[in-house]
């Protein structure tokens, strides 16, 4: 008889513990809804990730990447008639060409140019001309006006975008990647799309970084990255998918990890005159000095440039995963910069995979096995002061908790792994919900086990 409801009493707790362990699995694991506070505490999870692990070195000790950036200096030391944005195309034309002739690989151009002939025909056929001598330029599309709003985070698709997703130069040679990178629920930019599907012409491009790859590596401007099992396939390169539509960036490091040069010390050899070089009447042509320029250091061989703007005002700061430090602010990069990331990671193959999502869900149920018939074995034990075993096995699970966060940690820095580990939390604040109500139905009968389904597991 005894043995009988000793096996009753085991099935009913591995019944009770495995409808846990599968409403702990649907409650964290995305199949049929999603939970805000639970994903939102997995995202911060994962920003606590790239905290503790900190910035990342690059593989050959120097970025694949530079950015040249556009900043209040560029504004400054333009002649008086340039000192206001836009800035003649002719201006890029010329940057276009001497980065070429300082043998870099490609150019992308962080700008969306909507209009034509703002200055002249003349000055968009300069431009034109710069970008189809080498055919190594990608320019920023777009797919929907960030600039109009129906409410909350809905985005408007652009109603007078034909086939050049925001930028007139697109016919030159198609090559355009779409700029606008989305954000997750809270705000923080983690992941990033390979493409983007524009509602205007019915069809998927690449976005930024994906069509500036599709350059380096001498594929059609447009050519897409292909769905395979876990990756995404873009020729020969292999990129884990965190879910069905992005990858995880694997951020190197905090703003201006990436090498900085101003547009305009780029734009500056002897045909063209800063307002220094205007007022002080002598020439300094810091690209193409003979003794000390630019184009002679070797810093842009081989190497892909981004033009971008990092001025405040132009509002392409965006909050990302790493942060330096607890500040407000610290943990904002240009969008620029972000990237510079994607493209720094398909080059050098420097990805964050996920753990298989069945592995996950075994491990989470795994756990509520183990911590139900750890603290159903300890309340067993007959002890005149049960609450001191009760306890104990709070605290026992906590240092199991703890051990699989330090694991979590362990694994996402040495080995480029990423394990959530939410549904294990929410398990253990199961348990502790649990001895709390074993706690008030204490203080409510003398005999609390009895008829007690918490204290059955």
């Amino acid at each position: 008889m005894g043995a009988k409801k000793s096996s009753s009493g085991l099935v009913t707790k591995l019944i009770l513990s495995l409808t846990v362990a599968l409403v702990t699995v649907l409650l964290t694991g995305d199949f049929f809804l999603s939970i805000k506070p639970l994903k939102e505490l997995e995202l911060k999870q994962i920003d606590e990730k790239f905290t503790a692990r900190g910035a990342v070195p690059f593989k050959d000790s120097t970025p694949n990447v530079i950015i040249l950036e556009v900043t209040r200096n560029t504004f400054k030391g333009m002649p008086e008639q340039y000192k206001k944005w836009p800035y003649p195309r002719d201006f890029f034309a010329r940057v276009i060409r001497n980065l070429n002739n300082a043998g870099v690989k490609a150019i992308g151009i962080d700008f969306l140019m909507e209009s034509s002939n703002i200055f002249s025909p003349e000055d968009d056929s300069s431009l034109i001309n710069a970008i189809l001598e080498k055919n190594n330029v990608v320019i920023a599309g777009k797919t929907f006006d960030e600039n109009r709003s129906a409410g909350g985070n809905v985005r408007i698709e652009v109603e007078n975008l034909t086939e050049d997703y925001g930028n007139f130069l697109f016919p030159v040679d198609s090559s355009i990647g779409i700029v606008q990178v989305i954000a997750d629920n809270d705000g923080v930019h983690r992941r990033y799309y390979p493409f983007a599907y524009s509602e205007t012409s019915k069809r998927s491009v690449p976005t930024f970084s994906f069509a500036i790859m599709n350059k380096m590596m001498g594929l059609p401007p447009l050519a897409m990255a292909e769905l395979s099992e876990g990756y995404f396939k873009l020729g020969e390169k292999l990129i884990p998918r965190y879910d069905n539509v992005s990858m995880l960036v694997n951020l190197y490091g905090s703003s201006r990890t990436f090498p900085h040069v101003d547009f305009i010390n780029v734009l500056d050899d002897s045909t063209f005159n800063t307002a220094e070089e205007l007022e002080y009447e002598t020439a300094l042509n810091i690209w193409d000095d003979p003794a000390s320029g630019l184009l002679h250091s070797g810093m842009f061989k081989d190497k892909i440039v981004l033009i971008g703007s990092t001025l405040e005002e132009d509002r392409d700061v965006i909050p990302v995963a790493f942060s330096t430090d607890e500040r407000s602010g610290s943990n904002t990069i240009y969008g620029v910069e972000f990237h510079a990331n994607v493209v720094q990671n398909i080059i050098e193959g420097n990805f964050i995979s996920r753990f298989p999502v069945w592995l996950e869900i075994f491990l989470t149920v795994l756990f509520v096995l183990i911590s139900f018939f750890l603290t159903s074995y300890l309340r067993d034990l007959k002890f005149r002061m049960n609450w001191i075993v009760e306890i104990g096995s709070v605290v026992l699970i906590f240092l199991m908790v703890l051990g699989i966060r330090e694991l979590s940690s362990y694994i996402f820095i040495h080995q480029k792994l990423l394990f959530s580990y939410v549904g294990i939390d929410l398990n253990y604040s199961w348990l502790l919900l649990k001895y709390s109500l074993l706690f008030y139905s204490r203080k409510k009968t003398k005999n609390p086990d009895k008829g007690n389904v918490f204290a059955i597991c």
